[in-house]
C-alpha cells in the first residue's frame, strides 16, 4: 500500500511533465478528459489531480498501455476457440481487418507501396507467434492510430535527424511518415525489436 502511495505522489508531482512530452495534444487530453479546461489547467498547475482522473488521463496518453490487456485476453481466447474448434480460415480473418482500416484510407492519408509490405510483414509474423484473433486486434489499434492521426489530435514528434515522423502503434511498432502539402504519406512499419541503428539505416535508404 505504502508503494501505492508513493507512486501516485510521484505521478502527481510530475504530471505537468508527463502532459508536456506526451504525443497528443493538450486540448484533445482535456477534452478526451471530461474535465473542463481552466479546471484542468489548474488542478495540473497545483498538482492536485484526484487518483481517478490521473486514471483517466493515463488512459488517454497511454492507450497501448491499456491495451496489453486485451492483447493477452485476444490470447487466451483465441486459444479457447482453437481447442473448441471455432477456427475461422486466414482469408476471412484478415479481409475483415483489412476492409476496417481501407475505410481509414482516403486522401489525407496514403499508403507507401513499402509500408504496406511492412505491414504485411507483421502481420504474417504475428500470425505465426499469437494467431489470427491478436491480428485483428493489432489492425483495430492501429485504426485509432491512424484516426487520431488524420483528425490532427497527435503532435508530430520527429524522427532521429530526418525530416520524418513517428508514431507509435504498439509498444513494439512505429509508423515512420511524413507531411506532404496536402496529404500525410506512411512510409515504414518498423519493429522495435530491431536494433535501432539498423532502423535508421534501412528508413534512410530506402527513402
Amino acid at each position: 500500500m505504502i508503494l501505492e502511495i508513493k507512486n501516485y505522489i510521484k505521478i502527481s508531482n510530475s504530471i505537468d511533465e508527463i502532459l508536456k512530452n506526451s504525443p497528443f495534444k493538450m486540448k484533445y487530453i482535456i477534452e478526451k478528459s471530461g474535465i473542463s479546461e481552466p479546471t484542468f489547467f489548474r488542478k495540473m498547475k497545483e498538482k492536485k489531480f484526484l487518483p481517478e482522473e490521473l486514471l483517466r488521463i493515463a488512459e488517454i496518453i497511454e492507450p497501448e498501455e491499456n491495451s496489453k490487456e486485451d492483447i493477452l485476453k485476444a490470447i487466451q481466447e483465441g486459444l479457447k476457440d482453437v481447442k473448441n474448434g471455432r477456427i475461422h480460415d486466414h482469408k476471412t480473418v484478415m479481409n475483415e481487418a483489412k476492409e476496417r482500416l481501407a475505410k481509414k484510407r482516403n486522401e489525407y492519408i496514403f499508403w507507401t507501396n513499402r509500408s504496406k509490405s511492412d505491414l504485411e510483414n507483421l502481420e504474417d509474423f504475428l500470425i505465426e507467434k499469437w494467431g489470427f484473433k491478436v491480428v485483428e486486434d493489432f489492425y483495430e489499434i492501429l485504426e485509432r492510430k491512424i484516426s487520431l492521426l488524420e483528425n490532427g489530435n497527435l503532435v508530430h514528434q520527429k524522427y532521429e535527424d530526418t525530416d520524418f515522423h513517428k508514431l507509435l502503434v504498439t509498444k513494439h511498432n512505429y509508423i515512420i511518415y511524413e507531411i506532404a502539402a496536402d496529404q500525410i504519406n506512411l512510409l515504414h512499419m518498423i519493429n522495435n525489436f530491431r536494433n535501432p541503428d539498423d532502423n535508421y539505416n534501412l528508413i534512410t535508404k530506402r527513402s
